[in-house]
């Protein structure tokens, strides 16, 4: 996998990449990548859709199968046991070498205002390319390109005050 890093800044929400720690919860499996979603204004926003690019020296649409979106709430980077998984992506989610895929969640996941949210990108390994667990001499990068690759809503905080609002008669 490629380094982490990078990150998008789009009003209320900011888009991290985090290194993945390459450990997944099914054989076959690894965390390809890792990113955390953080609503960092004063709104709730709403993760809808975000698109993973890949690209290296690996034909996607033969050697990965399918993906799974989970959200890493303990943000350890690991997938562990009981953490939810936000889309399942049945094989082949790449279509074609290099390829991107548009991961709509099942269920959109509102952050609050102030929180974030860390999930792990995990794709299948298949079992007939064992080279792909440790990669000598092949590359794949997974990515998020830009802003424009995450569909997400903002929400503003609901109005609150005491009303009607009325001047006071002082004469």
């Amino acid at each position: 996998g490629g380094a982490a890093g990078g990150g998008t800044t789009g009003g209320a929400l900011t888009v991290t990449g985090i290194a993945p720690t390459h450990s997944a919860a099914n054989a076959g499996e690894i965390a390809a990548l890792r990113v955390n979603f953080a609503a960092t204004g004063a709104s709730n926003v709403t993760i809808n859709a975000f698109t993973v690019q890949t690209s290296g020296s690996i034909d996607e649409s033969s050697d990965l199968g399918g993906l799974r979106v989970i959200g890493d709430d303990n943000s350890n980077g690991t997938i562990d046991q009981g953490e939810p998984v936000l889309l399942a992506v049945s094989a082949p989610a790449f279509a074609s070498d290099d390829a991107s895929v548009t991961l709509t969640l099942t269920n959109p996941v509102t952050i609050a205002a102030g929180q974030s949210l860390q999930v792990i990108v995990a794709v299948e390994l298949l079992a007939r390319d064992a080279r792909l667990t440790t990669l000598p001499g092949e590359s794949i990068t997974f990515s998020i390109a830009d802003a424009a690759a995450v569909a997400a809503s903002v929400t503003a905080p609901a109005l609150q005050g005491n009303f009607p609002i009325v001047d006071l008669d002082v004469g």
